[in-house]
């Protein structure tokens, strides 16, 4: 195998969690092409035999923003989706491509294989959807999918790509209900289009246990069941159980209400930890609130306050804490890919935002990929890096 050098920077699943269950050599590896009445393994030699060509395009990550570093594209090579399937024949029958990875799925139950779909008309004719084996020349990096990954363009969030590709499925059902793992327990947008900024989509699960390895095991509410589980959680003061995304939609769109003051609430309880992934909470108090371990990944607290909050290893991937008050904080381990404490929309070069969250204070210690120019602003202000 050649050298890997890694261009694409890591977001979601980087392999770690492969290391205990390895996945098959290169020369064991095999793809399956199902469809109705037809089944076909190939091996990575197959496919290459079919065709192998370049594609050049830019990625678009749907929580920290261009990941290829300076570069504005990358260059893929592998076998063009048209001409995998043109191994069936006719495909119009078909209206949704499920691509299905050898890895477990990073979020929902771990003993279910990580997939996500796409409509065949975009693996059609979009032209960006290809199986890759290569990027810029040398093969992929294992967390970047080695051996074996597919594509979408830039127009598509990146997600909506798929690591250590095992398996594709032609359906003639819609992709309205070939809803994916991180779509169907995290509440991803089932499309992804860039142009709609389809990040998530309103979802409201909860937690009724946590498994040995610990996953979560959970139950979809029903959107006519939505305000009353979230009033007998306010009741409670207990969010731990809670798996929530776009909840600002559904309180302008639905009427859904929630209190502006949080503190003392509970989202953690022993291994049940919360998940707030897309929403928006402003100038909403969670002051000396414990969040450690909450997902809040694309989630913004602008003008929230957080004042001395415990907010270690949460995951704010993408979040944006804009005019926030984090004062005395600890955030220290958090997981801050993408994460914004400082707005620099329409920021002239070399100047610092007025509208910086207050992070007097704010332990980041052991945080992990903070944006190097939010860095600076944070020692600026007195956050502890």
């Amino acid at each position: 195998m050649a050298k890997q050098t890694r261009v694409l920077r890591v977001v979601g699943d980087n392999g770690e969690g492969h290391k205990r269950n390895p996945l098959p050599s290169p020369a064991d590896w095999r793809l399956r092409l199902k469809a109705d009445g037809f089944a076909r393994d190939f091996s990575l030699a197959d496919l290459a035999a079919l065709e192998t060509a370049d594609l050049e395009m830019g990625i678009l990550c749907v929580s920290a923003g261009r990941i290829a570093g300076n570069n504005t594209s990358v260059r893929f090579t592998g076998l063009p989706f048209t001409r995998l399937v043109a191994e069936i024949g006719d495909v119009s029958a078909y209206q949704t491509v499920i691509f299905r990875s050898k890895a477990r799925a990073t979020c929902g139950p771990k003993h279910l294989a990580h997939e996500t779909s796409l409509d065949m008309d975009y693996c059609l004719n979009s032209g960006q959807v290809m199986l890759a084996w290569k990027l810029n020349g040398e093969d992929l990096p294992y967390d970047n999918g080695f051996p074996l990954r597919s594509t979408v363009g830039p127009d598509r969030f990146f997600y909506k790509s798929l690591k250590w590709l095992g398996e594709i499925e032609l359906t003639t059902r819609p992709i309205d209900v070939c809803r994916g793992t991180w779509e169907t327990y995290a509440g991803y947008h089932n499309l992804a289009r860039v142009a709609e900024d389809e990040r998530f989509t309103p979802i409201m699960r909860l937690i009724t246990q946590v498994a040995p390895d610990g996953s979560d095991i959970s139950d979809e509410i029903t959107e006519a069941h939505w305000q009353a589980t979230l009033d007998d959680l306010v009741a409670k003061g207990d969010f731990s159980r809670l798996i929530l995304a776009k909840v600002d939609v559904m309180q302008q769109k639905m009427g859904l209400s929630l209190p502006k003051d949080f503190q003392g609430f509970k989202f953690r309880d022993g291994k049940f930890v919360a998940k707030l992934r897309g929403c928006k909470f402003s100038k909403t108090s969670f002051v000396g609130t414990d969040m450690q371990g909450v997902n809040l990944s694309l989630t913004r607290l602008n003008h929230c306050l957080l004042n001395g909050a415990d907010l270690t290893k949460v995951d704010a991937e993408g979040a944006d804490f804009s005019s926030a008050d984090l004062t005395g904080a600890n955030m220290r381990e958090a997981y801050l890919a993408g994460a914004k404490f400082y707005s620099d929309k329409n920021l002239a070069k070399d100047t610092k935002p007025e509208k910086g969250a207050k992070v007097q204070g704010l332990d980041l210690t052991g945080a992990k990929d903070i944006d190097e120019k939010q860095a600076e602003w944070l020692r600026l202000d007195g956050a502890l890096l």
